[in-house]
């Protein structure tokens, strides 16, 4: 079985823009880690969510993301899926 990742979601991500940002046309890293933290936890927790609604384990977390950090946005998670 194929696990989505937050890197394959980065990199799907920085594909589909040409590897500008949609925002200010500069280049975008080639790699999640060298991203903010905030890519790093948004990206995650989209692979998370895919991986829940599938009934699969959580991805895992990409390089320099915490546990603290999953945890949050793990809460987040639940509370989207509830609504």
């Amino acid at each position: 079985m194929t696990i989505i990742t937050a890197e394959f979601l980065w990199r799907q991500h920085r594909a589909a823009l040409e590897g500008r940002s949609s925002v200010s046309g500069a280049p975008l890293p080639e790699t999640l880690a060298e991203c903010p933290p905030g890519a790093r936890a948004a990206h995650w927790g989209m692979a998370a969510a895919v991986a829940r609604l599938l009934g699969h384990d959580e991805p895992p977390l990409p390089e320099g993301m915490t546990a603290e950090e999953a945890e949050r946005v793990g809460r987040s998670l639940s509370i989207c899926s509830a609504g």
